[in-house]
Formats: structure tokens, sequence, C-alpha cells
């Protein structure tokens, strides 16, 4: 049987296969959380932002369940953290990757006509994969044309159920990617509500990015499938999946969750609110902004945006913060004057 030539897509596909400049921001962040100079600003200018495994797990245990006895295909594989998430599940999992970042791993760009295939095909012979499941770089355009390419592999028989990307939950806005998702449309968006941490080469704890699982199903011509209703699923991975799924080996185990984090920072800012002599303090704001001198009160409302939504909660915890500091505090005084 003959497939059918793989189409180009897009018109400005050399273009996005340029190597661009990396972001100032990210290789100053990963320089300064320890990565090398020359490897944090190759890891920018390709995107190297490390999937945590909990993430790639979530997708299999709650939107996906069909990657089960599967075979699968991650040509963005990075570190391995993805794919190895995903492997727990499937029947066999074929990994590249435009950079060499780790041995055994096939040297394909995704993008080029033809690299990808001839990867695939000397690895499975001519049956292809089932999925491709992919975090793609997040650069002007690139998860676009990784869908639109992975959209050409269907047609041509060499992905035969579908395709899953790790995306920004904000990519699901935009007029020209509301055209693409009209032509092409998802199966489901499946957003993360508990932050699923990335960062440039490295695990971190928190984030301020949302993100989101996208599934695009195919039918028996190769094509993505309308959902019923015209709508796709739109469904949230519960609070509490990283827990669920995340194992003591996972790279990552040993950070503490955003909300902890979050939590620990509340903590020690309303300690400091209640220790100070004049009952104001200097709040400096964690992004940009002056810091200003706010009174008690105003530094307590400040701090409790930090903890996680929890009504009544929060509100016993911080009074039971400010009594303990304000019991210690007056403790102190009495020693102070016992010893005078």
């Amino acid at each position: 049987m003959t497939r059918p030539a793989i189409r180009h897509a897009g018109e400005n596909r050399a273009a996005l296969q340029a190597q661009r400049a990396p972001s100032a921001l990210a290789v100053e962040s990963g320089i300064a959380a320890g990565l090398a100079p020359a490897f944090a600003e190759r890891a920018a200018a390709r995107d190297l932002y490390l999937t945590p495994p909990w993430g790639g797990r979530a997708l299999w245990h709650y939107a996906l369940p069909e990657l089960r006895g599967a075979v699968v295909a991650d040509p963005c594989d990075g570190l391995g953290h993805l794919s190895g998430a995903i492997a727990d599940v499937a029947d066999r999992v074929l990994v590249s990757d435009v950079e060499p970042w780790r041995p055994g791993v096939g040297v394909a760009d995704f993008l080029a006509p033809g690299a990808w295939e001839g990867l695939a095909l000397t690895a499975l012979g001519a049956t292809g994969v089932d999925w491709i499941v992919a975090n793609p770089p997040y650069g002007a355009g690139r998860p676009e044309a990784f869908l639109e390419r992975a959209l050409e592999l269907g047609r041509a028989g060499l992905v035969r159920r579908g395709v899953a990307l790790l995306v920004r939950a904000s990519w699901r806005e935009g007029q020209a990617r509301h055209a693409l998702f009209e032509r092409s449309p998802p199966a489901a968006w499946w957003h993360f509500a508990e932050r699923l941490p990335m960062a440039l080469a490295r695990f971190t704890g928190s984030t301020a990015t949302a993100y989101a699982w996208v599934v695009w199903q195919f039918g028996p011509d190769g094509r993505p499938v309308a959902p019923p209703g015209g709508h796709p699923i739109s469904a949230a991975i519960p609070p509490g999946a990283r827990k669920l799924l995340q194992r003591p080996g996972d790279p990552d185990a040993a950070l503490p969750s955003p909300s902890a984090e979050r939590q620990a920072r509340a903590r020690a800012e309303l300690w400091r609110v209640a220790a100070a002599e004049d009952g104001t303090v200097l709040y400096r704001p964690a992004r940009r902004g002056q810091a200003r001198r706010l009174d008690r009160d105003q530094a307590v409302a400040e701090a409790l945006r930090l903890l996680a939504p929890g009504g009544e909660s929060d509100t016993d915890l911080a009074a039971a913060l400010l009594a303990a500091a304000d019991h210690a505090r007056q403790l102190a005084g009495q020693s102070e004057e016992d010893e005078g």
C-alpha cells in the first residue's frame, strides 16, 4: 500500500524551524537556579521545560485511558520525564527530539519533512503509532506547527488514533487558533485545577502559569473527529492529582507543592507583621512593584491572599498566628523587665 505524500504544514515552517534567540529572563533564572550558562542558553532556545511526571500520568489517569496498551510517540522527549510517565501504561513509547538531550533517544526534527517518519518507520516498521503525546515548545507559532505536523501524519496513516499536547491554558485563546480549531476540532481540553509547575531545564515547586492537556481523536480517515454537539469536552484534572499520581522516585517528589510554598510564605509574613514593633511593616510585592508601608490590618490582608482558598480556616489560621506572635512578644518583654 502506497502512503500518501505528506504536505508541508503552514507557509512559514522554515521560520519556525530557525533557531530563536533564547529568552533572557529564562536564561537568567536558569543560571540563578544552578544551570551552566551555555546549557541554560541552549535549553531556552529549544524551550526545554520539564514535565513533572505526575502531569504525564494525569493524562492517562483522567483524560486519555486509551493510552493503556497503545503505541505512543513523544517527538519532544527532552530529558524523558513525560515519556517515562506514559511508559507506565503504554505498550511502547517511541522517543525522539531535535537535540540529543540524553543517550538512546532518536534525534529527529519533528517539523522537518521526512525526518521523524524515517525514524518511526525504522523503529516500528510500516505500522506507525497509535498516539502522539508531547509537551511541545511554547514559542510563538510552535505548538501550532507541531499540531499541524501531527495532523499531517494522521492523514498519512502514520498516526492512527490521535494527538495529545500539553500547552499553556491560554493557548485556547486567539483568533488564528480559533480558525485552526474550527478546521481541526479538539475532542477535549483537560485543565489542571492544581498548578503544574514547569521551569527551564529543572523542576520547581510553584508556577504562575496554568496548563492543560488538549486531545484530538482521529477517525478512520486520519482526520480529527468533531466532538458530539460540535463542542469539545472541557474538564478539570482535579486538585489532589499531584498527591495521587506522584511517586517517591520522581525527580520533583521532594519539592513542596505550590500551595505549601504559598502557605509557608504567608505564615512567615504573618509572624513578621505580628512582631513589628510599631504595628506597621514594609510590604514588598513578590512581583514588580514599589514597596510600601502597611498597617497591621493591611499587611494581614496581603498575607492572607497568599494562602490557598479556605474561607474561615484562613481567618482562623491568621488569628492563631497573630495571637501566638503577640504572646511571644509579651513574654519577651516580661523577660527583659525581669532582667532589669
